[in-house]
């Protein structure tokens, strides 16, 4: 119902995010009140930089355009946050400025700036 549409979206929270050099940038949303698992690697390059690891889902997830805060992208119940938010532009950079890395069975990848 819309009632409970609303109230999803409400409850949502817009977080920014950035890789290690803050070159690409990116936004997730999730629920306010949703408990987060994070993981801590123990590989050479996060232990160095104290990381600390989570997932969210690609469709609540958006790299964000050079000199813009994507302010007109915050999703609506009928749009898709991922769609809204990314760009051709945005992913351009994330692929030019990181070096794809894969390791072992090639499933996990990773780019590191």
């Amino acid at each position: 119902t819309t009632t409970s549409m609303i109230n999803a979206t409400m409850t949502m929270k817009t977080y920014s995010v950035s890789c290690h050099c803050g070159r690409v940038q990116a936004k997730f949303r999730r629920k306010k009140d949703l408990l987060l698992t994070v993981w801590d690697c123990n590989c050479s390059d996060c232990a160095m930089r104290r990381n600390l690891h989570f997932m969210v889902r690609m469709t609540e997830f958006g790299l964000v355009d050079d000199g813009s805060d994507n302010r007109d992208a915050v999703p609506t119940e009928d749009n898709d946050f991922n769609n809204s938010t990314s760009s051709m532009l945005a992913q351009q950079k994330y692929e030019d400025e990181t070096i794809l890395y894969q390791w072992g069975t090639k499933t996990a990848v990773r780019r590191f700036c």
